[in-house]
């Protein structure tokens, strides 16, 4: 992984909006073909009361004018979605990670925790309960950007005229089948698929590491053309960075990194990175092995250090 440039201005860029007349995440399997509208609504992300399309706006929006692109981005990484065959377990293992006093999270329709990394979550759920893919191994199977309020149904609209496909709640597929979802959409659909509420503690103790929120998501792509020119055109965002072997884009704060898929490998969200206050990397690393994870080195950063889960999510801890 390559170093995290310093803030400095100009440290990235976002294009210029267009004139008045233009207007799966895996490691192994296939993203959004086969999905219904019921799967799509059942099992959708962990933010909480975000309106989005009610359930009378769908007929509008094939009415509606499409929303201007791009649309404004507040914020690249909002949170991200795990899928685990055992909810418990890894909520335990990135709880005693990065904390877990004081746990939110969905009892119904089903469980799901929030490992809040302040600011930012990751939220664990049940493999089988997120609409975008149909894979039976742990992945991460979203993330959520924040806009500022847009229009959901005109939204709705243009994501139709770009032929991606909605999935409900704020969810749409990109060109490659990685779910992505958007929050500020103002419609009255919450971008929760359940009532967000208080978990039972999984672990009480001190955390191995303070987050400090999220770095930046390294994305597998089919092409870094055509992903540059999506984000361009959707979100506004040029390419800040090229290295030799991916692009970085970035609001300012937070990132996002594009490598191309080798083969075998299909496009996905391949690992997340997280701020952190510094800590004691042989006692940290230690620790992890000991709760069943796997650690090494960051390729380019070497004060950052490289896990593994016990379910194969991988994670990058960058202090700072």
């Amino acid at each position: 992984m390559s170093p995290r440039p310093s803030a400095t201005p100009g440290r990235f860029t976002r294009a210029a909006p267009p004139s008045a007349a233009t207007a799966t995440d895996d490691r192994t399997g296939a993203g959004l073909a086969g999905l219904t509208r019921r799967r799509a609504v059942g099992g959708l992300c962990a933010l909480a009361a975000t309106p989005l399309l009610s359930p009378g706006a769908f007929a509008q929006a094939a009415a509606a004018t499409p929303l201007d692109l791009p649309l404004a981005i507040d914020s690249l990484i909002n949170h991200i979605g795990v899928s685990v065959p055992d909810v418990i377990a890894s909520a335990t293992f990135h709880g005693r990670l990065f904390g877990g006093n004081n746990p939110r999270g969905e009892r119904e329709p089903f469980l799901r925790y929030f490992i809040n990394l302040n600011p930012g979550s990751v939220a664990i759920g049940p493999i089988g309960t997120f609409p975008a893919s149909s894979l039976t191994v742990p992945h991460v199977d979203h993330y959520c950007v924040s806009a500022a309020p847009f229009d959901a149904v005109a939204w709705q609209r243009r994501l139709e005229t770009e032929n991606l496909a909605y999935l409900g709640q704020g969810v749409f597929g990109d060109p490659d089948g990685i779910a992505i979802q958007v929050a500020g959409g103002q419609g009255g659909e919450s971008l929760a698929a359940g009532s967000i509420t208080e978990l039972d503690p999984l672990y009480t103790g001190t955390p191995l590491v303070v987050p400090r929120g999220f770095d930046h998501l390294l994305l597998r792509v089919s092409s870094l053309d055509a992903t540059a020119a999506f984000y361009e055109r959707m979100f506004g965002f040029e390419v800040a960075r090229r290295d030799p072997d991916r692009i970085w884009i970035s609001d300012g704060d937070l990132r996002l990194a594009f490598r191309e898929a080798q083969s075998g490998e299909v496009p996905g969200i391949d690992s997340y990175a997280v701020r952190t206050e510094p800590f004691d990397r042989p006692e940290v690393s230690a620790r992890i092995a000991s709760m069943g994870g796997e650690t090494g080195p960051v390729d380019g950063a070497a004060n950052a250090l490289r896990l593994t889960d016990p379910d194969g999510i991988r994670v990058e801890l960058w202090p700072s």
